[in-house]
């Protein structure tokens, strides 16, 4: 999982300051969406606390996911892929939540297929990739070279 955390980390950037995103929302430390009444931290630890909740919270998407999309092809993955697959669905939920990630269901579909070419394709068919495309390219670079 720190090889995830650490991609997250330097895709998100990290700021002290809030700042508004490229959607618009405030957003400060490693990518963290700030909500209404919440708190602002003034240092690093305050995020770093604030980056390991939205961790959990994506790595709890992420699975429940996979449980939803491939529970009945996950077996015919090998222990390697799998975690590959689980890090990019992490990476996945940090920026776009679960709800967003599990609208990729053409990408599902052809990971359950162990098509993985066709994933990868499915992922830059995607808003995700007009908004961010160096990182969708990198991920979905990292699921076609499973």
């Amino acid at each position: 999982m720190d090889i995830v955390k650490a991609r997250i980390k330097a895709h998100e950037g990290y700021r002290l300051e809030p700042y508004k995103d490229t959607l618009g929302f405030l957003t400060g430390g490693w990518g963290h969406k700030i909500l209404g009444g919440e708190e602002v931290p003034q240092s690093e630890a305050g995020w770093q606390e604030l980056f390991d909740k939205d961790f959990d919270i994506a790595l709890k998407g992420a699975n429940s996911l996979i449980q939803e999309h491939l529970r009945d092809n996950h077996t015919f993955l090998s222990d390697s892929q799998k975690a590959i697959i689980q890090g990019v669905l992490i990476e996945m939920c940090f920026q776009l939540g679960q709800a967003g990630v599990g609208k990729f269901k053409k990408m599902f579909k052809a990971l359950g297929e162990c098509e993985f070419s066709e994933a990868a394709k499915q992922m830059q068919d995607s808003r995700w990739y007009d908004q961010t495309p160096a990182r969708c390219l990198e991920l979905s670079d990292i699921i076609k070279n499973i």
